[in-house]
């Protein structure tokens, strides 16, 4: 327990001094978030670059705790310093973003790029416990493990849009690893997970309502990465198994809100990066909850799938977490707090749908049935009404007699008038004779 507390305060006391150099120097270089009325609703401009911060007091953190906290073998030690060289890139590319706000496809880029030198050293995910049973992926793995990290970067990023929040799920989330990975037996998991918390809370001091500096791309990327691959290695089993359920509910909150976004700018047409005002703490924000109230909600939330996904792992019941986060789902949704206006747009894109195929088919019947109804050219065609070269003559059939070219053929026209009938020759001369008379 010694070795979590050494570098859990080392950084905290690190990150709460440095924060306060970066912003005095991101104030002089104009780095600046400035409010817009519409997005953008802080009260005045706030720096940037807090993630420059924390991540340096993690650098010292460990460095602080030194080889043997971090763990004897070469494997542990690797990992960690391969994250923080990567960390370090990522810091990089969130502080120029923050400085020039580069395009969102050209950052995603750069983010595969930052992340391709890590996984083909030998980073992925080799096997998964999925349904309590080892799932070898082999090549998949190496798209699975990039996926997974882009997508807990982003979600960082996404849900960095309201003072202390991302800083805020960063030190739970980090709390929950280091407590997973000390039970699972990954102290040097843990020491860096410990070290992230101390970071996280010494930025806290700053970064509360009202925030007197913003996180920005330069920390909300960096805790996404860290967080995403010491969850991943605090779920490793003693056979090398990835336990998904315990990053996934861990993480079910951020993802849920970075999925839906993609969904519903998909749904209303507009480009993956447009940026607007429905993520979880907007919804909140626009049901009456201040900065703080939205704080502490989310805090609440994100400690249930938390405690979930660490009771999962622990007690081998994987199902008691998806109970969590599914149940946490469809709670928020028919709170309407979250989600339901993304579940309204899919039910009227699947209505269309249904209404399209609707009309498919209804089409499609249509003209098989007229396709099937004989017409008169088929009714009145020599190959319907010629057997074995026989003529058929009107002794066989009532109809009307018609030359095609190869003779007589019988051809019976509906609507015309059989002969013999009440309106045939019979009745004719019958009506002829009575004039007569």
């Amino acid at each position: 327990m010694y070795s979590l507390i050494l570098p859990c305060v080392v950084a905290l006391t690190a990150s709460a001094a440095l924060t306060a150099g970066v912003r005095r120097v991101a104030l002089r270089c104009s780095v600046v978030d400035h409010p817009d009325g519409q997005r953008k609703l802080h009260p005045a401009s706030t720096p940037l670059w807090g993630g420059i911060g924390i991540f340096l007091a993690l650098l010292l953190a460990v460095a602080a705790a030194g080889q043997d906290a971090l763990g004897a073998q070469a494997g542990p030690f690797a990992l960690i310093v391969a994250t923080l060289v990567v960390a370090g890139f990522f810091c990089v590319l969130g502080a120029v973003d923050d400085y020039h706000n580069l395009p969102s496809r050209r950052k995603l880029l750069l983010q595969v790029i930052a992340l391709l030198p890590l996984v083909a050293l030998g980073y992925h995910f080799d096997h998964v416990s999925l349904l309590n049973r080892s799932v070898a992926l082999g090549w998949l793995g190496y798209p699975i493990t990039m996926a997974w990290l882009i997508a807990c970067i982003n979600a960082f990023n996404l849900l960095d849009g309201s003072d202390a929040l991302a800083a805020t799920v960063g030190l739970l989330a980090s709390v929950v690893v280091a407590v997973v990975a000390l039970a699972m037996g990954h102290g040097g998991v843990a020491v860096m997970a410990a070290a992230l918390a101390g970071a996280t809370a010494g930025f806290l001091v700053h970064n509360r309502p009202p925030a007197r500096i913003f996180l920005g791309d330069s920390g909300s990327m960096v805790i996404g990465l860290v967080v995403g691959i010491l969850s991943a290695e605090a779920a490793m089993t003693p056979k090398g198994d990835l336990v998904v359920a315990f990053p996934l509910v861990l993480m079910c909150l951020p993802l849920l809100d970075s999925l839906l976004a993609l969904g519903r700018r998909k749904l209303t047409g507009r480009p993956f990066d447009a940026p607007d005002r429905e993520h979880i703490h907007h919804r909140l924000s626009e049901r009456g909850m201040g900065p703080w109230q939205v704080l502490a909600t989310i805090t609440g939330l994100f400690a249930v799938t938390g405690a979930a996904a660490t009771a999962a792992i622990l007690s081998g019941h994987k199902a008691l977490g998806w109970t969590a986060a599914l149940t946490l789902v469809v709670w928020l949704v028919r709170a309407r707090w979250f989600g339901h206006h993304e579940w309204e747009l899919g039910c009227g894109v699947l209505r269309r749908w249904g209404h399209r195929l609707e009309g498919r088919v209804k089409t499609r019947l249509v003209g098989q049935l007229r396709l099937g109804k004989p017409s008169r050219d088929d009714i009145c065609s020599p190959s319907r009404n010629h057997r074995s070269n026989e003529t058929v003559t009107g002794t066989k059939r009532s109809g009307v007699l018609e030359d095609k070219g190869s003779g007589p053929v019988l051809c019976f026209v509906p609507g015309t008038p059989k002969p013999g009938s009440g309106r045939g020759s019979k009745n004719e001369e019958g009506s002829s004779q009575r004039k007569a008379a």
